[in-house]
């Protein structure tokens, strides 16, 4: 997919959710080179069906956690592509906030000084309100 149509088909993918703006630069710095667009979309658009019909209920599904103050991750993994994104909530409704390449092979995800960016960028959302 070329990088064009990838961007549109993001942008139409968040247009109903709460996006920093930061996260569009991140996508599609960890997505250049994978030459996976079409997988990370599909594996994204479910995600987010998930996570807007459950909102904060969808750690109920293995590839979202509850990280700490009122930070959630998503996890979407793929051929190329092993990325976690992390998100709040405004009045109820997902805010996705940060986007980073998840290392593979620790076990467990390594949110040092990940969440306090993601609480900034929380903030700066609700401020914009």
């Amino acid at each position: 997919m070329d990088r064009k149509k990838f961007l549109k088909t993001l942008i139409e993918l968040l247009h109903s959710f709460s996006v920093h703006s930061a996260l569009l630069t991140e996508l599609l710095e960890e997505l250049k080179h994978s030459g996976n667009e079409v997988s990370f979309i599909t594996i994204l658009e479910a995600r987010l069906k998930f996570l807007n019909e459950h909102g904060i209920e969808a750690t109920v599904h293995k590839e979202f956690e509850n990280i700490e103050k009122g930070i959630y991750s998503m996890h979407l993994s793929g051929n190329g592509f092993n990325m976690r994104i992390l998100y709040g909530f405004i009045d109820g409704a997902p805010a996705l906030l940060y986007a980073f390449h998840e290392r593979g092979g620790h076990g467990r995800t390594d949110y040092t000084g990940k969440v306090d960016v993601a609480l900034q960028r929380l903030t700066e959302l609700k401020e914009d309100r």
